[in-house]
């Protein structure tokens, strides 16, 4: 065979495989593709849609903790923020914290305060019980004594406090008055 015969001969038989690669592709890899592609947009969809819904249940289950925890979380309240007064309780705790800390109380006074004004909805009014003590002893158990009243477990304030020095010649020792603030609820 002649090469300018056996160029037309492969020449034409490139052009009839092109031919038929592209009515293969256009029958049917296209619309298989299309098809594929329409699957390929349902699943990303369906987990997406799974993805929003897997963190919706758990924002829910998370929702559902909280308020199976409301119940502690209202103890809590209750003892850091008793109802009413109390200022037996108020006693109680200061002088657990006296004892533990090696200081004596010279004197105490309970004033209760009014709540003012009216509380948002769900809560409620928030009193002061007024406490007015003095304690003596060592410097170190006062420092100590401070600290415990401040993180004791009712909620309470030191308002205001001095202190006072031991003196040699009358063999006093240090002292420390405090106004501390304890809150309740009515």
């Amino acid at each position: 065979m002649r090469p300018s015969t056996k160029r037309i001969l492969s020449v034409t038989l490139a052009t009839v495989f092109l031919i038929g690669s592209l009515t293969v592709y256009f029958n049917f890899i296209k619309d298989e593709a299309s098809s594929i592609s329409d699957k390929r947009a349902i699943i990303a969809s369906k987990t997406s849609l799974y993805n929003n819904q897997k963190q919706a249940v758990s924002e829910v289950k998370g929702l559902i903790n909280q308020f199976q925890n409301v119940s502690r979380l209202e103890e809590t309240i209750s003892l850091a923020m008793p109802d009413g007064a109390e200022p037996v309780q108020a006693l109680r705790q200061i002088e657990a914290v006296s004892a533990t800390n090696n200081v004596t109380l010279a004197s105490l006074d309970f004033t209760a305060s009014t709540p003012r004004g009216a509380p948002p909805p769900f809560i409620k009014k928030l009193g002061t019980l007024a406490v007015t003590l003095k304690a003596n002893g060592g410097y170190e158990g006062l420092k100590k004594f401070l600290a415990g009243i401040e993180t004791s477990v009712r909620l309470a304030n030191v308002a205001e406090f001095s202190f006072t020095p031991a003196t040699l010649k009358n063999n006093i020792p240090d002292s420390l008055t405090l106004k501390v603030n304890m809150f309740y609820q009515e």
